[in-house]
């Protein structure tokens, strides 16, 4: 990730097993564990935005 010094953090807080959980993701991805969340997280937020019909949309 380019410049990933400058972008904004924020603490977050996970129960042990889906800690545990994600760092074996990332391990498996040969991602760190920042790399690893915003792989998942933009992964669902693709499939949410393609499964979204425009009338849903346009009511948030």
């Amino acid at each position: 990730m380019k410049n990933a010094r400058t972008l904004p953090q924020f603490n977050l807080r996970l129960t042990a097993e889906l800690k545990g959980w994600l760092i074996g993701e990332a391990e498996k991805n040969c991602r760190s564990l920042t790399g690893e969340i915003n792989a998942i997280l933009g992964e669902v937020k693709r499939q949410r935005e393609s499964h979204a019909s425009p009338t849903h949309q346009a009511s948030h």
